[in-house]
């Protein structure tokens, strides 16, 4: 699970996902040599003697599958870097707003937690921007920072917090700079440790290391 601030977040927008599961199966091929099995004729009739029902094994449960994709990524959506000598703390990160002169970049806190080094805004086109930190909430591990005006538009914020058991969309870079969407579900919300109660988005599916500060 990934966690977030509930406070205004960038929302994609995902189809409403469709669960499926498979039902396993049993071919006769698989049946020859499978104990306890026979193969019957057109006229119901056994082709091979019968043998001692075996007792019914119950199929384990399975998970529906995660809702995770490789997509083209909302250009608001950035990777961001700190960069400390050979040292570089990775993360991810949307541009939430700007004006005429500067951009603010909204991510997580935990990629400043070694320090603050050479900080960098990578877009999807490739365009990169030096980035100050302007401020950083550990507790609720939030980030935030101004880049020179970008020729990108701001991601559209959310008026209010997804509701439990609603499908949402988490993104990312990871560490190799590869964009990824997991579609979930809201789980609940939870606590930071020392942070604000309740004040996180617990969500279903699979986060990348990278991944962290990315929106939801």
């Amino acid at each position: 699970p990934s966690s977030v601030s509930p406070a205004p977040t960038p929302t994609l927008l995902p189809p409403r996902p469709t669960a499926t599961w498979h039902a396993a199966s049993r071919s006769s091929a698989d049946c020859r040599s499978a104990p306890g099995c026979s193969t019957s004729d057109r006229s119901g009739l056994s082709s091979r003697p019968q043998r001692q029902p075996q007792p019914a094994v119950k199929t384990p449960w399975r998970a529906p599958p995660l809702y995770t994709s490789i997509e083209t990524p909302n250009p608001a959506i950035v990777r961001v870097t700190n960069q400390q000598g050979p040292i570089a703390s990775l993360g991810s990160g949307t541009l939430v707003a700007k004006n005429a002169e500067t951009g603010l970049v909204l991510s997580c806190a935990h990629i400043f937690s070694n320090g603050l080094g050479h900080v960098t805004v990578i877009f999807s086109d490739g365009h990169r921007y030096g980035a100050k930190l302007i401020g950083a909430d550990r507790a609720n591990d939030l980030s935030a920072m101004l880049i020179q005006a970008p020729d990108v538009e701001p991601a559209p914020l959310a008026m209010q917090v997804p509701s439990r058991g609603e499908p949402v969309t988490s993104a990312g870079y990871g560490q190799q700079g590869v964009f990824w969407a997991n579609r979930g579900w809201v789980a609940g919300y939870v606590s930071l440790e020392g942070g604000t109660p309740g004040a996180a988005i617990e969500i279903t599916g699979h986060a990348r290391e990278g991944d962290s500060g990315g929106p939801i």
